[in-house]
């Protein structure tokens, strides 16, 4: 691709202390699909966050992250150590712990509630999976996908070849309920970096793994400058999961924020964040 003026990229975005506003003025996601993160966090849902290489995953995942309420106890099992987490997280290297047993020490010794991995074990991904699903409001970052179908392709993949003699429909069931919301960014020709989609996981009859889409982003053309251009959508598709804790009265759900309307400025009740509710100063 041949763009009319010299452009600068850095790849390591994750180092700086971005936050959710950041990213949102960076057009990497709207206001609505913000908001919906924050719910699924404060919901207590795992989340799948893949990324493409170079797409930003890192960034998201520690955003992401920024959502959880203070009095969780959250434990951030990194690879990458030059990431900026929250001071009330407790940090470890993922790359010196070993198996789900010296896990499962740390978690029982920290009370860790919920934990976030910035990449999948190369050596025990079930287990680690198994340790999340077990610790509801976890977040898992699988990189280097190049968008979100091949990302679930490529999951299952490493988690059959660790071992293969389980059954696909077992392990894809498996995947759906570890994680509820399967989050996608990746890095466009042009150089941005958007989450293209946003999807509750399910599983047919025939145990296929379905996403049905709830944030969309639609490339509608080029810009002058080479940019593309196009909208996040919602596809108005509302997640199964939000309705039993709506009807228990966990909280209220933003008016409009699954249609593609501007969120309201209120701030719904029980979701953490900051002094605006939504992680925005007001303007």
């Amino acid at each position: 691709t041949c763009y009319r003026e010299p452009s600068l990229q850095f790849n390591k975005i994750y180092a700086l202390n971005l936050s959710m506003k950041d990213l949102v003025s960076f057009n990497s996601l709207n206001r609505n699909m913000s908001d919906f993160l924050r719910i699924c966090i404060s919901s207590f849902n795992n989340i799948l966050v893949s990324s493409s290489r170079g797409g930003g995953g890192h960034s998201l995942l520690k955003v992401i992250s920024d959502f959880y309420y203070k009095d969780i106890a959250v434990g951030a099992f990194l690879e990458n150590q030059d990431a900026t987490y929250r001071e009330d997280f407790h940090l470890f290297d993922f790359n010196n712990i070993g198996h789900k047993k010296n896990l499962r020490i740390l978690i029982d010794e920290f009370k860790l509630e919920s934990l976030v991995f910035d990449n999948l074990s190369r050596k025990a991904p079930l287990e680690q999976m198994d340790l999340i699903r077990d610790n509801q409001g976890s977040v898992l970052l699988f990189p280097e996908s190049n968008s979100s179908n091949s990302a679930i392709s490529d999951l299952e993949f490493r988690l059959h070849k660790t071992k293969p003699k389980i059954m696909l429909e077992k392990l894809r069931e498996f995947i759906v309920r570890t994680f509820k919301i399967h989050v996608h960014i990746e890095r466009l020709e042009d150089g941005s970096r958007k989450i293209t989609s946003i999807s509750e996981l399910a599983l047919s009859p025939e145990f296929e793994i379905l996403e049905k889409k709830i944030f969309k982003f639609e490339e509608k053309s080029l810009g002058s400058r080479g940019e593309i251009v196009g909208d996040f959508l919602a596809t108005e598709y509302v997640p199964s999961f939000l309705d039993e804790k709506v009807k228990k009265g966990f909280f209220k759900i933003p008016r409009g924020i699954f249609e593609n309307t501007k969120p309201e400025d209120e701030v719904p009740p029980g979701l953490p964040g900051e002094e605006s509710g939504f992680g925005f100063d007001d303007e």
